[in-house]
């Protein structure tokens, strides 16, 4: 009444967002300027169409429609689409992609409406292959299944952080949004969903040093509120890659350089203090780091993996035992762990090692690469080459997933 308003028998709202096929494309524009200057070339009668004026807020267009039947709602909606597509184009050369809310009767839950325009844009994947692909109509809980949420990933993105591995962070965290669409998550579950694996990256980044205050400025629940309104897959993911994937990399690549130079040395005194009868695990747990950190260190100061360095020290420890004792070859060999054990021997220990974990296998499928190889080498103690160990894992994997 305040606003002088007429009042309708039906309404629903729509939210509008850019659509970027490519994300190189989202990366050199302005959405804010764009979505602005669209909402500024509206023809005046277009955005009559709407019960209230459509205004811009975080990344997204949103707007009210009324009429006193839904078929008439429907025929508005319509227009405004086709309208909206037009400026979009002329402006800057992008489509618009729109969810709707489902239609409502209580003006006291146009908050509600609003959440479910977005639902129908996070849920554009599953909408009806009847609709218009750039308009998506909401889609009740009820008429959707949810499936339980693999909570691996959280453990999995931790895991990538604390092995300095940008790429992997990111097929995680793809792999991670893709699963809430699939898995058909309701809004609540999506946003638990998102918080607990948000809060996986950041108590990571605290265990690894990472200075949280210089990745959030502003404070993080400024960027946690933002997250929450990102209203499309692709969108969620991109958003997590740019201001929690990207700044934490960034940290742990400037540590890693910071600190290398005093890890080397640390690397080189366990192995020689094991004779280099130690493994790859066994060193990182002695450091306190993960086993790929262990690996990058190795191969910027050495140019060496660690089974490489590993057997060049042992065929060096050997050479001076032959000068400097009366041992004969057979003693060094021993004493030096080169004696290494059949192809055979090293399937039979894999095997056993894959069946104990038949159950991840099946679940993580070759996600499980990394776990598997871990353990097969600690058992093995460096006697099988370590191009032959992942052959072999590679293999057990693949049985066990036919």
């Amino acid at each position: 009444e305040r606003l002088e308003l007429r009042s309708f028998t039906y309404f629903a709202t729509v939210v509008a967002i850019l659509d970027f096929r490519e994300e190189e494309a989202q990366s050199v524009v302005s959405e804010d300027a764009i979505c602005l200057q669209i909402l500024q070339e509206l023809p005046t009668n277009v955005k009559e169409l709407a019960w209230m004026p459509p205004v811009y807020n975080t990344s997204a267009v949103f707007t009210i429609f009324t009429e006193d039947t839904e078929d008439d709602l429907v025929k508005k909606i319509g227009r405004f689409r086709e309208e909206i597509q037009e400026c979009a184009k002329s402006v800057c050369g992008f489509r618009i992609q729109l969810g709707v809310s489902a239609t409502h009767t209580d003006y006291r839950h146009i908050r509600a409406a609003y959440r479910e325009s977005l639902h129908a844009l996070t849920f554009k994947a599953i909408a009806d292959k009847q609709e218009a692909d750039d308009c998506h109509f909401y889609l009740a809980s009820s008429t959707v299944k949810s499936k339980k949420y693999n909570e691996r990933y959280e453990q999995e993105i931790q895991n990538a952080i604390k092995s300095v591995d940008k790429n992997l962070c990111y097929d995680i965290t793809g792999n991670f949004c893709k699963e809430l669409i699939e898995g058909h998550e309701r809004e609540e579950e999506i946003i638990i969903h998102l918080i607990g694996f948000v809060n996986a990256i950041l108590i990571t980044a605290v265990n690894v040093d990472v200075n949280l205050q210089e990745m959030f400025p502003d404070g993080i629940r400024k960027r946690i509120r933002e997250l929450l309104e990102v209203v499309e897959n692709e969108r969620i993911r991109r958003y997590l890659k740019r201001y929690f994937i990207d700044p934490v990399m960034k940290q742990r690549m400037e540590g890693l350089e910071r600190q290398s130079s005093s890890m080397i040395e640390q690397i080189e005194e366990l192995i020689e203090e094991s004779k280099g009868n130690i493994t790859l695990t066994e060193c990182a747990d002695a450091l306190g780091v993960h086993q790929t950190y262990v690996w990058k260190i190795l191969k910027m100061h050495r140019d060496k993996s660690f089974s490489d360095y590993i057997e060049e020290y042992k065929i060096n420890e050997a050479k001076r035992l032959l000068l400097e004792t009366n041992k004969t070859v057979a003693e060094i060999a021993e004493e030096a762990n080169l004696t290494l054990l059949s192809e055979d021997a090293v399937r039979d220990i894999i095997h056993e090692i894959a069946t104990q974990n038949e159950s991840m296998i099946k679940e993580r499928q070759m996600g499980a690469m990394g776990p598997l190889m871990g353990m097969s080498m600690k058992k093995l103690k460096g006697k099988a080459d370590g191009s032959l160990v992942n052959k072999i894992v590679r293999e057990e994997i693949q049985n066990l997933m036919n």
